[in-house]
């Protein structure tokens, strides 16, 4: 992310900063307040684009962000999602993922995909269900064998 950061910052009108996670005792990272110091320049634009490693998949709320990259696809449609989520939340937005042809970035964007649409599909299929009125507990005899097991 360092590199892409500095290759960015060469760009006209590009200001990018790196945001990783905190240092640990043998790795350089930013502090906490260095963290939220990227946070609010990014809110007040004084930069506008973060280079961030997996740090920024989860427990950021950045509503402003209209657009992410991904530099590698992953297997887990969860991840995907939660990536996915960095975006858009104010505004329209795009999911840009690169990838390599004919290597494993290949096999995890379309794994990936399949898991997604499989996952969709189940939640659709439940919410069917319930606004046909069917019931999601568990029947009787099965509730009480898993109610035993604790």
């Amino acid at each position: 992310v360092i590199k892409i950061a500095k290759e960015l910052n060469t760009i006209t009108g590009v200001n990018a900063r790196v945001f990783v996670g905190q240092a640990k005792k043998q790795e350089s990272g930013l502090s906490q307040k260095e963290q939220q110091e990227i946070m609010n320049d990014f809110r007040a634009n004084k930069i506008n684009i973060i280079c961030a490693t997996s740090i920024a998949e989860e427990g950021l709320d950045i509503p402003e962000v209209n657009s992410v990259i991904f530099y590698e696809p992953i297997p887990s449609a969860i991840r995907k999602i939660q990536r996915a989520g960095r975006t858009a939340r104010l505004m329209e937005g795009e999911l840009i993922i690169l990838l390599t042809l004919e290597t494993l970035d290949e096999v995890f964007y379309y794994a990936s995909l399949s898991r997604e649409r499989k996952m969709y599909k189940s939640i659709n299929s439940i919410k069917q269900d319930l606004d046909n009125g069917v019931s999601l507990e568990p029947e009787p005899e099965k509730r009480e064998r898993q109610e035993s097991l604790f």
